[in-house]
C-alpha cells in the first residue's frame, strides 16, 4: 500500500514558482535590439547589442541574422570570442541572448534608428582623412597641454598621478620606449571621448553609439599604426606603476610631434631610464 506524504506549502513558495527566474545572462549583459538601414540590404534589418554590465560596460553589437548558427558558425564563434575577451560568457549564455533578441524582434521591442552603421562601426566606415584628422586633434591637444604644463608634464617617470588631471600619460620610460618603438602617449577613454566624439547626451542609444564610434577610430588607428594598443581587451594596454604601483587601462597612441618635443625641450628626466 502506498504512503501519501502531505507537505505544507506556504504562499511565498507558490509565488516563487509562478514568477520566472532571472536568466543567467542578465547577471552580465543587457540585450538591446536596433532596427535600421545597413549597406547591402534593400530593407531595414536588425542589430543586437550585448551591453556588458561588468567593468567597462562595453558595447558588443552584431547583425542579428549573422549570429544564426544555421547560416554558419564563423560569425557566431567570432562573437563568442569577442564577448569572452571583455566580459563573461558561455555558449548557453550567448544562445539565450540570441533567443531573447529574436523574441524582441518578433514582439517589436526594438529601438528604431536611421542607420546601423554607427552602431556596428566597421573599419571601412572611417576614411583615412577622418582618421588623420582625429589623430591631429588628439596630438595637438597633447602639445597644447605640454606647453601649459611645462616642467609638470604628466610623464610616466615623474608626475604619473597627474594622468587623473590631464587624462593622459607620456610613456617616457626606457621599457615603454623599447616596447612601443618610441615615446608614446597613453590616454584614458574619457579623454578620447571628449576630444573625438562630436556630441553625446544621456540617452541609452547615444551612449552605445559613442562607444562604437570610439572603437571605430581606435581600430582604424591600430590598422594604420597610429595606436600600439593590443587588439585584445578592448584595445587598451595595462599601464603599470602608476600612483603607487596601481595599474590603469589606457590606449597607447603614437605621437611623433609629441616625442620630438619631449626629446628637444628637456622634458625627459633621468627618471626615464627607470623601468
Amino acid at each position: 500500500m502506498s504512503k501519501i506524504v502531505v507537505k505544507n506549502v506556504n504562499m511565498n513558495d507558490l509565488k516563487a514558482l509562478e514568477e520566472p527566474s532571472e536568466a543567467e545572462y542578465e547577471k552580465y549583459f543587457k540585450v538591446v535590439l536596433y532596427r535600421g538601414g545597413y549597406p547591402g540590404f534593400q530593407f531595414e534589418t536588425y542589430a543586437v547589442n550585448f551591453l556588458s554590465t561588468m567593468a567597462g560596460n562595453y558595447s558588443n553589437c552584431f547583425l542579428l541574422h549573422e549570429l544564426d548558427k544555421m547560416q554558419g558558425a564563423t560569425l557566431y564563434n567570432k562573437a563568442y570570442t569577442h564577448l569572452l575577451a571583455s566580459s563573461h560568457v558561455t555558449k548557453k549564455i550567448l544562445d539565450d541572448m540570441i533567443k531573447k533578441a529574436i523574441e524582441m524582434k518578433l514582439n517589436e521591442e526594438f529601438l528604431q534608428v536611421e542607420s546601423l552603421v554607427p552602431l556596428l562601426g566597421n573599419l571601412g566606415d572611417l576614411s583615412d582623412s577622418d582618421s588623420d584628422r582625429h589623430h591631429q586633434i588628439f596630438e595637438d591637444h597633447i602639445l597644447d597641454t605640454l606647453e601649459y604644463a611645462r616642467e609638470k608634464a604628466p610623464t610616466h617617470s615623474e608626475n604619473s598621478a597627474k594622468f587623473k588631471e590631464y587624462g593622459f600619460l607620456i610613456l617616457d620610460k626606457s621599457n615603454s620606449i623599447k616596447k612601443y618603438g618610441a615615446i608614446t602617449v597613453a590616454a584614458t577613454k574619457s579623454l578620447l571621448m571628449d576630444l573625438l566624439i562630436d556630441s553625446h547626451d544621456d540617452t541609452e542609444l547615444s551612449k552605445n553609439q559613442i562607444d562604437v564610434e570610439l572603437n571605430t577610430i581606435i581600430n582604424k588607428w591600430i590598422n594604420t599604426g597610429k595606436c600600439k594598443s593590443s587588439a585584445k581587451g578592448r584595445n587598451q594596454e595595462l599601464i603599470s606603476n602608476i600612483e603607487d604601483s596601481k595599474n590603469q587601462k589606457m590606449y597607447v597612441i603614437v605621437c611623433p610631434k609629441v616625442a620630438e618635443v619631449m626629446e628637444k625641450s628637456g622634458f625627459l628626466s633621468k627618471g626615464s631610464d627607470n623601468a
